[in-house]
């Protein structure tokens, strides 16, 4: 069951993300690429790569490492539960901050899965470090299919897109 512990968190997340949105909208590129600015791109891969990796590797490290244990874990059952739960309401933000975008339809979508699966985590009784864990190296796929995006020129880009997208996805 979602707590008012979570609806809070959900919600300062969110408007973290439409906040974040009006800094980069005022100082990057408005240029349009598949229905968004490319401020918007350069924000998600800021935060696929700065913000998701700390938070998720301090996870990791108050809650039993890369283990059975943490991907397995009731709430309640987590020494620390406070970065398991962060980075779900960093990537719920993440995704939030893009929901009133109604351009591109697909990406609309996935937000609001990725969104519903967070809440759905939230109040799981168990297995939450599957999902993190899951979510992380999708997230992690996702850093080069928003370069590629950015830079649809670039080959090495494109080759690493290539690559990492299908392995993610694998992982995940």
């Amino acid at each position: 069951m979602l707590t008012s512990s979570h609806l809070l968190g959900l919600a300062v997340s969110t408007a973290g993300g439409f906040g974040l949105n009006a800094v980069a909208s005022r100082c990057l590129s408005h240029e349009p690429l598949h229905g968004f600015p490319r401020w918007r791109w350069y924000l998600s891969v800021c935060l696929q790569v700065v913000v998701f990796p700390p938070v998720v590797g301090l996870a990791l490290a108050m809650n039993h490492g890369l283990s059975s244990k943490f991907l397995t874990l009731a709430w309640a059952d987590y020494p620390d539960p406070t970065f398991a739960l962060a980075y779900i309401y960093v990537l719920f933000g993440s995704q939030a901050r893009d929901i009133l975008k109604w351009e591109n339809m697909l990406l609309w979508v996935h937000h609001v899965v990725v969104m519903s699966t967070c809440a759905a985590t939230l109040a799981a009784p168990a297995g939450a470090g599957l999902y993190i864990m899951g979510t992380f190296i999708l997230e992690l796929g996702s850093i080069f299919f928003n370069l590629r995006t950015m830079y649809p020129e670039s080959e090495p880009l494109k080759w690493m897109y290539y690559v990492t997208m299908p392995i993610s996805n694998l992982l995940a």
